[in-house]
């Protein structure tokens, strides 16, 4: 293994040399033992299985092993290859591998794949469980979530996907939304169209006030924080998104109100803007505390933007300002 590709530096060595101790190992037959450990749990060579360890040996460097009560950590993993996909199939269960057979379209199947490696290498890495046997089942309104009968920690997560995208939001002890829309999708549409059933007549007539190049960005900007407070809040589709209002400012952080009918009290969700050059992204919860911290997880490298302070990107050994 080389010391560049795997985000390691002398600090980390360190910690994993000291690791390996307690069990009586070298570090190289740590090393050794969980990339065997890892081929033989998912059926995959020596190579492959190489290969789907790289991006949580990156992940380690510098995270703790779960967010912090409000905290909010946001995985993405930008759709690049099928070998992704292939890693991808390997960790899903029966049940995933079926559904992902029922697309019609390639494409479809391998962002579907690509989406559940992303959830469930990560989710493994926070209960420290083999992905494939991570406990994920359908919560109330079709939401998945986690079998606290058997993995009673308290972890909260909620995955989208765009076609380009796939974002993968985690917290503790409370439930989370997050949506993701990719701007390229929406080339030169009826926005007023688009909007009907979607956004409050007020929020149309500000949009449609607008430039029209930035009307679509607004839209998309508005929906996905609609989305993602839905998801949030647990009730999905079964809510109508033109029934409330989200701040449709170009925001980093606010507070919405959330009222299911008449007759219920008010409750309040926080909400983050996620946004990136090529897509609309928002994330919800009860409370986010502190910046919501996003990783992107690839072959290459492991970066952490705080949204809401400066943006850094980490390496393995520094920190250095983008």
């Amino acid at each position: 293994m080389q010391e560049s590709s795997r985000g390691l530096n002398s600090e980390n060595v360190l910690r994993f040399g000291r690791a390996c101790t307690r069990r009586g190992l070298s570090p190289a037959e740590g090393a050794a033992l969980h990339l065997h450990e890892l081929a033989n749990d998912t059926g995959l060579s020596i190579a492959e299985a190489d290969a789907l360890q790289l991006p949580n040996a990156q992940w380690r460097v510098g995270l703790s092993a779960r967010p912090t009560h409000g905290e909010i950590h946001v995985w993405r993993l930008r759709f690049s290859s099928t070998e992704l996909a292939k890693l991808g199939w390997h960790v899903m269960t029966v049940e995933e591998r079926a559904r992902a057979e029922s697309f019609r379209f390639a494409r479809d199947r391998e962002r579907f794949c690509q989406s559940r490696l992303l959830l469930r290498r990560m989710l493994g890495e926070y209960l420290e469980r083999n992905p494939r046997k991570v406990p994920i089942i359908v919560g109330q309104h079709g939401k998945p979530q986690l079998d606290e009968t058997i993995s009673p920690r308290g972890l909260q997560f909620n995955l989208t996907h765009s076609h380009s995208v796939a974002l993968l939001a985690v917290t503790v002890g409370q439930t989370v939304g997050i949506d993701v829309e990719d701007i390229a999708s929406f080339s030169n549409p009826d926005v007023s169209t688009l909007a009907e059933g979607v956004l409050s007549k007020r929020e149309v007539e500000a949009i449609m006030a607008l430039e029209r190049e930035s009307r679509i960005r607004s839209f998309l900007r508005c929906w996905t924080r609609k989305e993602a407070l839905l998801k949030a809040v647990g009730v999905g589709l079964l809510a109508k998104l033109d029934e409330f209002k989200v701040p449709m400012d170009d925001l980093e952080r606010w507070s919405v109100q959330w009222r299911p009918d008449r007759r219920s009290d008010a409750s309040t969700f926080q909400m983050a803007d996620l946004s990136d050059d090529d897509y609309s992204a928002a994330v919800a919860a009860p409370m986010i505390s502190g910046p919501v911290h996003l990783f992107d997880l690839h072959h290459l490298g492991l970066t952490d933007i705080s949204v809401g302070e400066p943006q850094m990107r980490r390496s393995a050994s520094e920190f250095v300002p983008l």
